[in-house]
């Protein structure tokens, strides 16, 4: 029997490759709609609305102030600005997502907001710089605390918790004053407690029951008011 040319088993064999390749053609993932992304995007603007504010609120408070407090401003708000615009480039990037990795940035992005919220609240009390600096943070702060439960009913039903947790951070700025009090380290206590006050709120919304354990390991319990030296 004589064999096929060399030549038409060449073209046979490009043949099958070819449509074997056409056989492994990937179809593209579906990717999230893009009124979906924008959806999102929105939601995230309105809540960002509030953060922007309060930003500008530290910028003009450096434009205003003395040279002590500007200093201690400025490298802080420059931290502020740049997560600012790397949460604001992680939003840019949501389009063209398949859903898996859209749930799972935005889900991130989520968490990185909040934090960043809290960072930006926190701001104020972490740059005072005396005792009245830091009292105006903290009512700021008491402020931001009474929205928060007002508009939830999840944190309404922890209300001894929260009021314990309040007085505990009004006993340590009531220590402010006394001449063997250290600015500094009530400073830093009175941060410690507000940021765990609020971590705490985050776990009462989803669902975290009250607790009478209110005060965070590392913090001391806060001493009683010293009396004024006359």
């Amino acid at each position: 029997m004589p064999r096929p040319p060399l030549l038409l088993l060449g073209l046979a064999g490009l043949l099958a490759v070819g449509l074997a390749c056409e056989a492994e053609v990937e179809v593209p993932e579906a990717t999230v709609p893009p009124e979906a992304v924008e959806r999102y995007r929105t939601g995230v603007v309105v809540q960002m609305q509030e953060i922007d504010g309060a930003i500008a609120a530290l910028e003009t408070t450096a434009e205003q102030a003395d040279s002590a407090t500007a200093a201690a401003y400025g490298p802080a708000l420059d931290v502020l600005r740049r997560e600012r615009q790397a949460i604001q480039a992680a939003l840019d990037g949501l389009h063209g997502t398949t859903p898996e990795a859209f749930d799972a940035a935005t889900a991130a992005l989520d968490a990185r907001i909040d934090e960043f919220e809290e960072q930006v609240g926190d701001a104020p009390l972490v740059l005072a710089l005396d005792a009245e600096q830091l009292r105006r943070a903290a009512a700021a702060r008491f402020e931001a605390l009474d929205r928060e439960v007002q508009e939830s009913p999840a944190l309404q039903q922890a209300t001894g918790e929260l009021v314990q947790r309040r007085q505990e951070i009004e006993g340590e700025l009531a220590r402010l004053g006394a001449p063997e009090v250290s600015f500094t380290e009530v400073r830093a206590t009175v941060v410690r407690r507000f940021e765990a006050l609020f971590d705490r709120l985050d776990e009462l919304r989803i669902g975290g029951a009250p607790s009478p354990a209110t005060v965070p390991a590392d913090v001391p319990p806060a001493p009683a008011p010293a009396p004024a030296a006359e």
